[in-house]
């Protein structure tokens, strides 16, 4: 672990470290724990395998409660921390959904894990109906609750299962892409849930280095054509470091059919 790259994330009345050693997340811990009254339990993160983006969480200090209610622009997220990944460092592409997506929009979340994207969209947005795909039986039951416990049954349908089966087709305006491993089935899978091939992606992707390439990737350039499909960029942007001189970034695509 590199010291370095030390962070510290409020999960409900958790304090989640990682990027340190263990021993060295024993010492913050015990201090943070002192230093903030919310502060009941401390657990470490040490990775995140798969394609269900499963953490291994241990707990370190405290009181020995996974089981968290974290409530972030106006949407409370419940979960088990050491089953469930959520990054309160995704706070501000939640707030940047909440206010570009179109009027009236149809979302399709395509790795909606307990609805990190989609989640705050649906409830600051009364106009937004979205369909969410969650692959992890584990994650896909937390996300049932979230959206019960947010009284969102009638705009959030949830979909267990794998994305590139069970995506519905011509039905999106907006499509989530929000993990970053991605393959060319799952984009295939992405224009076609898109109505008639028209609309927007919101695709993430890691790249070294502190700058976004404005250039759209070649493999999406290369779906786009198989699909008989015009791709263009709107934009591309940080969302945030995840190491040194990695970053997390998201190209926003307009897709129209030829």
């Amino acid at each position: 672990m590199n010291p370095n790259r030390f962070t510290f994330k409020r999960l409900g009345h958790c304090i989640l470290l990682q990027g340190i050693s263990k021993q060295e997340a024993l010492k913050r811990g015990s201090t943070l724990l002192k230093q903030h009254a919310w502060a009941k339990s401390v657990y470490y993160l040490s990775e995140i395998k798969g394609i269900e983006r499963k953490p291994k969480v241990e707990w370190l200090l405290g009181e020995q409660q996974p089981l968290v209610t974290h409530k972030e622009l106006n949407t409370y997220f419940i979960f088990d921390l050491r089953k469930v990944m959520f990054s309160p460092g995704n706070h501000a592409e939640r707030q940047r959904l909440i206010m570009e997506v179109p009027s009236n929009s149809t979302v399709v979340d395509m790795f909606c894990a307990i609805g990190n994207l989609s989640l705050p969209l649906a409830v600051n947005r009364k106009d937004v109906h979205v369909i969410g795909i969650e692959i992890s039986p584990e994650t896909f039951h937390y996300l049932l609750v979230s959206i019960q416990k947010n009284k969102l049954q009638d705009r959030f349908k949830a979909i267990k299962g794998d994305n590139r089966l069970l995506t519905p087709k011509n039905v999106a305006d907006v499509v989530l892409m929000g993990f970053f491993n991605w393959d060319e089935r799952q984009l295939e899978v992405a224009i076609n849930a898109l109505k008639d091939q028209n609309g927007i992606i919101y695709l993430h992707h890691t790249i070294k280095g502190n700058t976004p390439p404005k250039v759209i990737p070649e493999i999406v350039q290369r779906i786009a054509s198989r699909k008989n499909a015009k791709i263009t960029l709107l934009k591309a942007y940080k969302v945030k470091k995840i190491g040194p001189y990695k970053l997390h970034f998201v190209n926003k695509l307009k897709v129209s059919s030829k």
